[in-house]
């Protein structure tokens, strides 16, 4: 998961988590390779888990993974380096968080 190796293309490679739960792998390691497990195998310290001094990459979504690892193409948050790329409310989708 991550490496980049042409299997999708750019954008679309969630495809790859929602395979990896059709051939019987459990969510919550489908996410951690995603995060953690890549973050550790391409040698970056500096991001994979939600710590203090790491980098602040993240996605919230509308669903639960671990229930249904499709919810995973339901994007309502981007945070990139600490950065607010993409916000909108998970209930109502067209409406931006309050600022």
């Amino acid at each position: 998961m991550g490496g980049d190796v042409g299997v999708f293309n750019h954008g679309d490679n969630v495809r790859e988590m929602i395979l990896m739960k059709e051939y019987g792998m459990e969510a919550k390691d489908i996410l951690k390779s995603a995060t953690l497990v890549n973050a550790t195998v391409f040698g970056l310290t500096d991001r994979g888990q939600i710590k203090k001094d790491k980098i602040a990459d993240l996605i919230a979504l509308d669903g639960n993974p671990i229930e249904n690892i499709n919810a995973i193409n339901k994007v309502s948050f981007v945070m990139l380096a600490g950065k607010i790329i993409k916000e909108m409310c998970i209930r109502d989708s067209h409406l931006p968080f309050a600022q």
